[in-house]
C-alpha cells in the first residue's frame, strides 16, 4: 500500500500445533524461564536508540551498531528515568536523527501542509525543536515543545533565535508531570519510535497526552505504525570464522548465544523471505497494555540458504485524507532507505538450512522487562515446514532482549 501501512498477514491455524491460546501460555512460560538465563558478555558498543528521547545511535550505514551498551548498565529504578533524559542533553543524538533525512523529511512533509493551519500543537520529545519549528513554519496557531532533557534549553535559544517566540512555548518536563497553559490541543506531534518501533517506552506518554489533552476530533501523529519480520542470512556471528585466516570462531559462538538483539543494516540480498506484518496499531485508539502481545506470523521462503536470523523493522504512517491532507509513510525496512533505527536482528542459536518454498510458521511475544525500565522481552517459537508439508526443522523457541 503506497500510501499506508503494510497490512496485516493473517496465518492459517495449524491444526497440529493446538490452540493459540494454549501456544501462548507456552510462550509466557518460556519467557519467564529463558529471562533466568545469564546474558552473555558483550562488548561496549557506539549503538543506540533512535527517538527524542533515548540513547543516542550511530548514523545510518552500512557498518554494524551493535545494541546500545547502556542498557546493559542497568540504572537503580530510582535513576532510571534520570539517566534515561540525560542521555538527550548532548548533541551527537540530535545531530544523527536531524541528519536521518527519511525520519525528518517523512515528519516535514506531514506537518508542512495547509491542513495544520490555525491549530494548536503539542510537540512530545522536542529535542532541538524542529517538528514544532516545522508546524509554526505551518502558521500552526500555538505549540507547546515538552523535552525533558536540557536540550529543551538550546530549544528554547533556537525558538527565539529563528523569530518563533511566543508562538512556540518550550516546556521542560516528562509529559505525564507538566502543566499547560491550555486545556485542549488538536495536534499531538511525536517521534517516539525507539528500535524494534516498541523499545524506550515513550509510546506510553504519548498516549498520556492524548487521553489527557487531545480534542475530540484531533490527530496523533503519526497516527498509525506496524512491524513487520522475515528470514535472513545474515549473520555477524560469520565475520569471526576467518579473519585474516584465523579462526575467531568463539566470539562467534558468544555471539550466538547471547540474548542481546543486534542492531545493523542488513543487505537486501541476505533476505530469504518477504516480510510479513505481525502487528500494527492505531495510535488514535490504542492503550499502553496492548503493547505487550503474542502475534502468529508466517514466511515464504523465497531462496534457499542458511537461516542465520529474524530480522524486524516498523513502518508509521501520517494518514491526513481524513483532514483534507496528503498522506506519507515512514518505512525502515530491509529494501528501504536506511535510517538510524536500522533493523533489529534476532540471532538464531543455531543455524537451520532452508529451501525456496518452505514455510516459517511462528509465534512472536512481546513485553516490556518491567514498568521501571525502557527494555523489551522478544521471544520467538518457530518450525520450518517442507513444500510439501513434511518438517524440515522441528518447533524451536529463543528468547532475546532490545
Amino acid at each position: 500500500d503506497g500510501e499506508g501501512v503494510a497490512p496485516e498477514v493473517a496465518p492459517e491455524e495449524d491444526a497440529e500445533s493446538g490452540s493459540w491460546a494454549e501456544r501462548v501460555a507456552n510462550m509466557q512460560a518460556l519467557m519467564q524461564a529463558l529471562a533466568e538465563e545469564p546474558t552473555a558478555a558483550r562488548a561496549p558498543s557506539d549503538g543506540g536508540s533512535g527517538d527524542e528521547e533515548g540513547s543516542a545511535p550511530e548514523e545510518a550505514g552500512p557498518s554494524s551498531a551493535p545494541a546500545r551498551s547502556s542498557r546493559r548498565r542497568r540504572p537503580s529504578r530510582s535513576r532510571h528515568d534520570r539517566a534515561y533524559f540525560e542521555t538527550y542533553d548532548g548533541f551527537e543524538i540530535h545531530r544523527t536523527m536531524l541528519g536521518d533525512r527519511a525520519r525528518t523529511d517523512a515528519y516535514r512533509d506531514a506537518l508542512r501542509q495547509p491542513w495544520l493551519e490555525g491549530k494548536a500543537v503539542l510537540d512530545i520529545g522536542c529535542g532541538t525543536g524542529i517538528l514544532s519549528l516545522f508546524a509554526a513554519q505551518q502558521h500552526a496557531a500555538a505549540v507547546y515543545a515538552v523535552d525533558a532533557s536540557d536540550i529543551i534549553a538550546y530549544a528554547e535559544h533556537i525558538i527565539r533565535r529563528n523569530g518563533y517566540e511566543g508562538h512556540i512555548v518550550p516546556i521542560k518536563g516528562k509529559v505525564e508531570e507538566i502543566a499547560l497553559p491550555v486545556q485542549s490541543v488538536d495536534v499531538i506531534v511525536s517521534e517516539w519510535m525507539g528500535y524494534f518501533l516498541l523499545f524506550e517506552a515513550m509510546l506510553p506518554s504519548v498516549l498520556f497526552a492524548r487521553d489527557r489533552w487531545l480534542k475530540p476530533g484531533g490527530l496523533v501523529l503519526p497516527n498509525r505504525a506496524s512491524m513487520q519480520i522475515c528470514a535472513t542470512s545474515f549473520s555477524e556471528a560469520a565475520f569471526w570464522d576467518d579473519v585474516y585466516g584465523f579462526d575467531m570462531r568463539p566470539i562467534g559462538e558468544a555471539l550466538r548465544r547471547a540474548k542481546a538483539a543486534d542492531v545493523f543494516v542488513v543487505p537486501p540480498e541476505a533476505k530469504l523471505s518477504q516480510p510479513a506484518t505481525f502487528f500494527s496499531m492505531d495510535i488514535m485508539t490504542v492503550k499502553a497494555e496492548d503493547l505487550d502481545f503474542n502475534a502468529d506470523f508466517r514466511l515464504r521462503v523465497d531462496a534457499a540458504g542458511s537461516l542465520e536470523a529474524f530480522v524486524c523493522s516498523f513502518e508509521t504512517a501520517f494518514d491526513l485524507e481524513g483532514v483534507g491532507g496528503t498522506s506519507t509513510v515512514l518505512r525502515t525496512g530491509i529494501d528501504d532507505v536506511p535510517t538510524h533505527w536500522k533493523q533489529t536482528v534476532l540471532h538464531l542459536r543455531e543455524a537451520i538450512r532452508v529451501e525456496a518454498g518452505d514455510s516459517i510458521r511462528g509465534l512472536i511475544a512481546v513485553a516490556r522487562v518491567d514498568q521501571e525500565r525502557r527494555d523489551l522481552s522478544v521471544s520467538v517459537t518457530w518450525t520450518v515446514l517442507a513444500e510439501g508439508g513434511d518438517v524440515r526443522c522441528p518447533e524451536r523457541s529463543q528468547l532475546w532482549e532490545v
